[in-house]
């Protein structure tokens, strides 16, 4: 089963235990992983929430003046 099939799968437990304390019991993992991550992706996003991501930044520092660089070296 790939990752997205066994975080649909998370949910469901979720879904039918209605207790993010028993699905965490039953995957072995933390309930902040259950709570913050999956069914809240889950309940904002639908299904679509639950593929993976980049972990790649949105944006980038913009790079300081050649300038700037100088004066600070001083």
């Amino acid at each position: 089963m790939n990752l997205e099939g066994t975080r649909i799968r998370l949910v469901e437990t979720h879904l039918r235990t209605g207790s993010i304390f028993q699905t965490a019991r039953l995957w072995g993992t933390s309930r902040a992983v259950v709570r913050n991550k999956w069914v809240r992706r889950y309940q904002e996003e639908g299904l679509a929430g639950l593929k993976d991501r980049s972990c790649r930044p949105q944006r980038s520092p913009s790079p300081y003046s050649s300038r700037s660089g100088r004066e600070s070296a001083r």
